[in-house]
Parts: structure tokens; C-alpha cells; sequence
């Protein structure tokens, strides 16, 4: 570090940095190199990840996303597997069920599956590669929350799986079964959903619910689209 005499400069010249020092005027040369910590060098790599995760478990379910191309559902998405991740190279991350920040993920901040359907589903593995959702039995009008002139609600569950290092997708299955929109007892369901599971792979089971009207048209009020993450596991 040397130190300005006769006049002051302040700025940058090539390498050459001028500014003031405990009031002193100094120039100091620049680093070649920005160092960072193991830390942050595994925080920044997390970034990239995560946003290449994201984008895969968003393709894999696109048929139960209600707006697909909503820049804050994106970034949110993103953000929950950054929170996730955290500081942590995702090679080591041990196997965790459910996910946190990813588990009961909405992809509509106006509506979410909790709030619309209120029966206590159950997401399990019942055997290898294949996901199991239980629903019980259930009266419609007394569990589902939907708007005027309702006659069924269609419901969409879906698993999908990604190998979050590389961020691609590993595989995806989806069923989907339509509820009339009265006070006739459904009868429980297990459904069976069959997706590739494994280590270091995360797996997330979702839901959405499509309000059919007596129009012939699907509801297309933001209060009645829910879709929302049911389980997320990382094995």
C-alpha cells in the first residue's frame, strides 16, 4: 500500500485502487482473485442447484400447476430448496422425511390443499419405487371448501422424483379421480403412485383440485385452484 501526496484521487485505474485510509489518501492494488470460504464456494454452487432441481420438479408436475409460468411460484419453489440445502454439499445430505421448507409447499399463495380439503391423506412407501396416498372416507360437502355452482371437483395427485446434485428429473406418474359435489359418502382410496426413489433422489407427492361448474367451465377464481405439496422425501 503506498500513500497519494500532492493531489487526491479517488477511483479505480487498472489494477490500481485510490481511496482514503483513516483520512490518509492510499493506492493499493487490486487482488487477482477473489477468495472465498468452503463455505460460501458450497452456498454458491447451492444456488445453481437448486434452481436446476426446481425447474425439474416443476416440468415433471406441470399438469397440477395452476399457473405454470407465475414468476413468484418459481422463485418461491427456488427459495425452498435454498432454505433447504442451506450450507451443505448436497452430496452428503443425509436422507430426511420429510423435506423441510419443500413439505406442504404451495404452488398457489391464494389457495392450498390444506385449506380446501380437509381430510387427513396419508403418503406412504409402501414398497420400492412406489408411492402409496391414502384418502379415507369422506363426505364431500362436509370436507371440501368449494364455490357456488360446484357440481364435482376433479382431483389430481402426482409423484415425481429428481437427482438433486445434477438437478435432472428421474421420473413421474399421476392419477386422477373425480368427486361429485354432494352429501354421498366417498369410500376410503389407496392410490399408487409408482416413481423411481433411491439415494440421494428426492421424491415430492402433490395435489390439485379443479372446481368443475354447472357452465361446463372449471372455476377459474385464485381462491379455488389449490395445489400444493403433500410429502417430500429425500433418500
Amino acid at each position: 500500500m503506498a500513500i497519494q501526496s500532492n493531489l487526491y484521487f479517488k477511483g479505480r485505474q487498472g489494477k490500481l485502487v485510490f481511496y482514503k485510509r483513516l483520512g490518509v489518501p492510499v493506492i493499493r492494488t487490486q487482488s487477482e482473485e477473489v477468495k472465498l470460504s468452503p463455505a460460501s464456494i458450497v452456498r454458491s454452487n447451492n444456488l445453481g442447484i437448486a434452481s436446476a432441481a426446481a425447474s425439474a420438479l416443476r416440468k415433471q408436475l406441470l399438469p397440477l400447476l395452476p399457473f405454470p409460468t407465475d414468476a413468484s411460484m418459481q422463485k418461491g419453489l427456488c427459495s425452498a430448496f435454498i432454505r433447504w440445502l442451506g450450507r451443505d454439499d448436497p452430496a452428503s445430505l443425509p436422507p430426511c422425511n420429510p423435506v423441510p421448507f419443500l413439505n406442504g409447499f404451495s404452488f398457489n399463495a391464494a389457495s392450498s390443499i390444506g385449506e380446501r380439503f380437509k381430510v387427513a391423506t396419508v403418503v406412504t412407501q409402501p414398497a420400492a419405487n412406489t408411492i402409496q396416498v391414502a384418502i379415507p372416507t369422506f363426505v364431500p360437502r362436509d370436507v371440501i371448501a368449494a364455490p357456488a355452482y360446484t357440481i364435482s371437483i376433479n382431483c389430481i395427485i402426482a409423484a415425481a422424483s429428481v437427482s438433486v446434485q445434477p438437478g435432472l428429473a428421474v421420473g413421474s406418474s399421476l392419477e386422477q379421480f373425480t368427486i361429485p359435489w354432494n352429501d354421498t359418502v366417498v369410500a376410503p382410496q389407496n392410490i399408487l403412485l409408482p416413481v423411481p426413489m433411491g439415494p440421494h433422489i428426492l421424491t415430492v407427492t402433490a395435489a390439485r383440485l379443479q372446481y368443475c361448474l354447472s357452465s361446463g367451465d372449471c372455476c377459474s377464481l385464485p381462491g379455488f385452484m389449490p395445489a400444493s405439496i403433500l410429502d417430500a422425501v429425500f433418500g
